[in-house]
């Protein structure tokens, strides 16, 4: 038995960068000029069938185990969360979700959503996870998304941190 968690921190100088910790299948992804990219790396048997090449991608979204943990929170006393950082640039948003996210919407499906709330995390927030209930919501929905915004007057760091949905 574990749970999932992922975090983030940024540290705003002297070049803005966001800093992820995570364990399990919560994720984290980069929005940025329309492309979203996942910062981390799911800790499921699945992901580890998957980055050994025993599996497709096809096989992978209907396996039985997909959900199954390889790492998590309260899984024994070695385990390290993953660790990574990205720059950040103006206007970027940063998405924080638990599976309960991804397994009903992929990132093709969480694109248009948030080019639709126009760089207002709250709506993101609430717009992801309404899609997602609709979708079924198999299971908890947790989304927080920030906005990662600089201010060329003041050289200000602003961020909009909504809080988690469920």
């Amino acid at each position: 038995m574990g749970t999932t968690v992922v975090a983030m921190t940024i540290t705003p100088t002297p070049t803005p960068v966001a800093h992820i910790a995570h364990l399990g299948d919560s994720r984290a992804y980069r929005f940025h000029a329309g492309i979203l990219t996942q910062l981390t790396r799911d800790h499921t048997l699945v992901a580890m069938l998957l980055e050994r090449g025993l599996i497709t991608d096809a096989t992978a979204r209907a396996y039985p185990d997909r959900q199954v943990l390889a790492k998590g929170l309260g899984m024994g006393l070695d385990m390290e969360p993953e660790l990574t950082s990205t720059p950040l640039n103006h206007e970027d948003l940063l998405l924080l979700c638990s599976d309960g996210l991804t397994k009903m919407l992929d990132d093709a499906d969480i694109v248009p959503i948030l080019l639709h709330a126009q760089n207002n995390p709250r709506r993101a927030c609430h717009d992801l996870v309404e899609q997602a209930l609709q979708r079924g919501g198999e299971d908890n929905v947790t989304v927080i998304v920030c906005a990662y915004t600089t201010s060329t007057e003041a050289g200000n760091l602003a961020i909009d941190k909504t809080p988690p949905a469920m």
